[in-house]
């Protein structure tokens, strides 16, 4: 598996650059002001990726009254709000298959990945390359022998409804690696 193509004792955080992040906010006297302007290493999952929560909200509409950081939360794969994350994904990585009830907008930012979807088609992303994933099972491969960098933004959705039947959500295999 994926951990394998670590060194023993491998990084603790990916390899690839940190992310710059820049998280505007108000002062006390309602002016716009850069509450937050700090450089964020993706952490190193089981499955041997690396993964970082920018910012996410409980809620949609997002309530811009909160304070505090919202990437120190803990949050699942998908909540009732936004996710904005960046997927660190380790070379020669065969990926996960699963699906989420969520819209996923993608953007490959580095490197090159093969996206794998149940029904049997693969697409190969180079950076610049964006996607849509309504709720479909994928996987995302990473054939070459470098790192690949994308960023997700994820927002919940009603489970799809394919013929008469709902499809639910199927991320046992990453579950535990957000």
């Amino acid at each position: 598996m994926v951990g394998a193509l670590l060194p023993p004792g491998g990084p603790e955080t990916s390899p690839l650059p940190p992310i710059r992040r820049i998280v505007t906010a108000h002062n006390d006297e309602a002016q716009a002001i850069v509450a937050i302007d700090d450089n964020l290493k993706a952490p190193i999952l089981p499955s041997g990726n690396g993964v970082q929560t920018i910012w996410s909200n409980e809620t949609s509409p997002a309530d811009l009254s909160e304070s505090g950081d919202r990437a120190d939360v803990r949050v699942p794969i998908v909540n009732n709000g936004s996710i904005f994350r960046i997927v660190d994904v380790a070379p020669n990585s065969p990926g996960h298959m699963h699906r989420t009830t969520s819209i996923d907008y993608v953007v490959l930012l580095s490197g090159t990945l093969v996206m794998h979807l149940d029904g049997g088609s693969k697409t190969t992303l180079n950076a610049g390359d964006f996607v849509v994933q309504q709720g479909t099972n994928h996987r995302w491969e990473n054939p070459m022998g470098e790192w690949a960098r994308l960023m997700a933004v994820l927002l919940p959705a009603h489970e799809p409804l394919i013929n008469g039947k709902k499809l639910t959500d199927d991320s046992s295999s990453i579950a535990g690696n957000h």
